[in-house]
């Protein structure tokens, strides 16, 4: 019989608990959804998102409202998927994030106004965060 995301119930059950036990969720489990903290709730959203093993994994601002150690959790989750293969797009406006990825891209009023290594394009620009250079970049197209 087939479950959600076409996993049979052991296959489920056998990715919730490495996942549960991965993110220490395990004192939750037994709580309503809907009675978890922000930073629990995205968590148990990361869980659904990864349970059924995509090749790409949208994550739209993973972190908001989760405290320090959950964003420094959702990231270590991040580079593990990451390491496996995964190509994983992250939304942000933690700037300092922005710093973990690969790749970024730049983005004012809905368009990229640059994509490039986070290294690079600091390097590139001079500037020593990556908060310093998107002010730098939104203030230069804002000025054409």
């Amino acid at each position: 019989r087939q479950g959600i995301y076409g996993l049979k119930k052991q296959k489920l059950d056998e990715k919730l608990n490495f996942w549960i036990k991965e993110l220490n969720l395990e004192k939750y489990v037994k709580n309503l959804t809907g009675k978890l903290p922000l930073g629990i709730k995205q968590k148990v959203s990361l869980i659904c998102a990864i349970l059924h093993e995509p090749s790409i994994l949208f994550l739209d601002e993973p972190t908001s409202g989760a405290g320090p150690q959950s964003r420094r959790d959702f990231w270590e989750i991040i580079y593990k998927l990451a390491f496996l293969g995964k190509t994983i797009i992250v939304t942000t406006h933690y700037m300092e994030e922005a710093e973990y990825c690969n790749e970024i891209a730049i983005m004012n009023q809905g368009n990229i106004i640059k994509i490039g290594n986070p290294l690079k394009l600091k390097e590139q620009f001079n500037v020593s965060s990556i908060q310093k250079l998107f002010i730098k970049l939104i203030n230069y197209h804002s000025s054409l």
